[in-house]
């Protein structure tokens, strides 16, 4: 992957049990970006679906994923509050 997002905060999270994406390929583009990459976990087994299908670990369905995912975003949307944009990034947006 030879582009990245043009935005100045980025991070990669992957629940570890998600058996629709490789996390190898995550981590991979998560070092091309430059960009910090969170491997999360879940009691639920690898790969376990929902009652529509989906796997859960991939929609981050699982009650601890979600209390994680959503730990991680309050971190994330604070982090964006208290980042200054580059020059760059306020000519850009």
């Amino acid at each position: 992957m030879d582009w990245r997002p043009p935005v100045r905060n980025i991070m990669i999270a992957h629940s570890d049990g998600d058996m629709v994406i490789s996390a190898s390929e995550l981590k991979r583009v998560a070092e091309v970006w430059n960009a910090p990459y969170v491997s999360l976990r879940s009691a639920v087994s690898p790969g376990e679906r929902g009652c529509w299908g989906d796997d859960i670990h991939h929609d981050f369905l699982a009650r601890d994923l979600i209390a994680q995912v959503v730990t991680l975003f309050q971190e994330f949307l604070q982090r964006c509050e208290t980042t200054p944009p580059d020059s760059a990034s306020a000519r850009e947006h």
